[in-house]
């Protein structure tokens, strides 16, 4: 029967020769086929392939199929889809047909198998395409079923066998023996191909066919495998936004999620995964606002889903802490001004996964205390003021963190690190003269146990003597805005130089603005002088 198709379409080419016919003989050429469609499907899976010419007769006849689902005409399609086409093909892809080896057979015969995977990939995805066409179509449901189960079920298998690999115990095995075409660490390679074109595949599907509001709280998984491998920033976070409400619902369990998601694989533990995503996304420039609050949010829920997890916090906090100050800098400096809820929402979020005794370094005691203060200025400002419900526990943890840390700071006498605590001090008295200037633990007796706190903060710092002016970086690598805290902390993102004297940079046009019209800079500026 295989040799009955291989003569009937040698390649997938001559699919392409059908358009010269005729409308109607195309059609009817086409329309023949679709019967035996699901048949063809059980022949290629049950097929001999010890011969690679039966192997690559095979992966042609993938060629074919998928060059008949996207040539077929509708009526075609659907007699098609009646047959159980696309059903058929998900539950290959989970069979033996796929996985029918053992894992140490399928490192011996990789190449073979990873190729077999790969074409009937490519062919769900070609056949998903002509589903979601229609996003209110009843088949799109079918093809969320079948992403939740079947899809994920490969995904987590392909995992399960790369944990294996970064162990090393296919290596070791005197059992498994390595042809040239099926090197273990090609394999790999191979492996994160198929991984990436799953992830690809399920963002396409789902996000510009616009299914996404068909989701609702089915497929928290699929959302989490778009954001990991969309290669594109706004499908990322589209995925990212659908996810986190999805999460966030309040009937939702964790336990449809997959395994490979939820569980410490072994070699590679997911949640170092999760941390390298995060660790992208917080790195780029254009995550602001509504993304950025998306993500922190995240990063709140995936601690709880992980629980109490020593092994996951620490190596998910060490690696999340500086970003996330950069990422919450950039905020201020380049975000929606007058989202000043959003930036303390985010600053709250960023104490609280700080605040689970873990230990950040000098320079970040300073980053820290800067921001930290520019969020409880920024509480104190709003209208009827009341403290944030954890601000005590904020100000005892970073207390804690200083407190640990004071010998080195105070021994630490380089330049930048002097910089730093100057700016700090300035920050921290800035914090005493609001409440001092507002009043605010006279007239309201919740601000008292923190301003008592506070107070015990500046004994804390290191003292600093009198020192000529230093700056940490060059003028191009920071901002020229002295009251802006890229002036200190180098800048995560692209700045923008004055064009009219090419001297100084800036986070972006409020920084300009201000320094042009408080800073100074409007004396300095060589275009003023001409």
């Amino acid at each position: 029967m295989l040799e009955h198709w291989f003569e009937l379409f040698p390649d997938a080419d001559s699919i392409l020769a059908l358009r010269g016919l005729p409308g109607d003989e195309m059609e009817e050429r086409i329309r023949q086929l679709p019967t035996s469609w699901t048949c063809l499907l059980h022949e290629i899976c049950t097929a001999d392939t010890q011969c690679p010419a039966e192997e690559g007769t095979i992966f042609t006849l993938f060629r074919v199929l998928g060059r008949v689902v996207e040539l077929a005409p509708e009526d075609a399609w659907c007699a098609a889809w009646n047959a159980r086409f696309l059903p058929v093909l998900a539950e290959l892809m989970d069979a033996d047909f796929v996985f029918g080896y053992s894992q140490w057979a399928l490192v011996s015969k990789g190449h073979l198998k990873t190729e077999r995977i790969t074409c009937i990939l490519q062919l769900f995805l070609t056949c998903a395409k002509r589903v979601v066409t229609d996003a209110r179509a009843p088949e799109v449901t079918a093809l969320l079923d079948i992403l939740q189960g079947t899809i994920l079920g490969v995904f987590g298998k392909l995992w399960d066998i790369r944990a294996n690999f970064l162990t090393g115990e296919y290596l070791h095995d005197p059992n498994v023996l390595y042809d040239n075409s099926s090197d273990p660490y090609i394999m790999m390679d191979e492996l994160y191909d198929i991984l990436n074109t799953l992830g690809y595949f399920i963002a396409e599907t789902l996000m510009k066919h616009r299914t996404i509001n068909l989701l609702e709280t089915r497929l928290p998984a699929v959302f989490l495998v778009i954001w990991i491998y969309a290669e594109d920033a706004p499908i990322r976070f589209q995925g990212l936004a659908n996810m986190r409400h999805v999460v966030l619902a309040a009937d939702v369990n964790f336990d449809p999620w997959p395994p490979f998601l939820t569980e410490s694989a072994t070699g590679c533990t997911c949640d170092a995964i999760i941390t390298m995503t995060m660790v992208r996304d917080f790195a780029d420039e254009n995550l602001v606002d509504a993304h950025l609050r998306d993500l922190v949010q995240f990063l709140s829920v995936w601690r709880d889903v992980c629980g109490s997890n020593a092994t996951v916090l620490s190596s998910l906090e060490p690696r999340l802490s500086p970003s996330c100050l950069a990422a919450a800098r950039r905020q201020l400096c380049r975000g929606n001004a007058s989202d000043t809820a959003g930036f303390i929402f985010i600053a709250t979020t960023i104490c609280d996964n700080l605040s689970q005794g873990f230990q950040i370094s000098g320079t970040q005691c300073y980053a820290f205390l800067d921001l930290f203060c520019h969020y409880i200025t920024l509480c104190m400002q709003r209208n009827n003021a009341r403290p944030p419900e954890n601000l005590i526990k904020y100000v005892q943890w970073y207390g804690s963190q200083l407190a640990d840390q004071r010998d080195r700071l105070a021994d630490d006498s380089r330049p930048k690190s002097l910089v730093l605590r100057r700016h700090a001090l300035q920050s921290w008295a800035s914090v005493a003269d609001e409440l001092r200037m507002r009043d605010l633990p006279r007239r309201d007796p919740a601000w008292y146990p923190f301003a008592e706190l506070w107070m015990s903060i500046k004994r804390l710092l290191p003292s600093l003597a009198r020192e000529p002016p230093y700056v940490p970086f060059a003028v191009l690598e920071r901002c020229a805005w002295d009251q802006c805290l890229c002036s200190r902390h180098k800048p995560a993102h692209r700045m923008r130089i004055c064009k009219g004297c090419e001297r100084v940079v800036y986070c972006g046009k409020r920084c300009q603005k201000s320094d042009w019209e408080s800073g100074g800079h409007r004396e300095r500026c060589r275009r003023v002088g001409q």
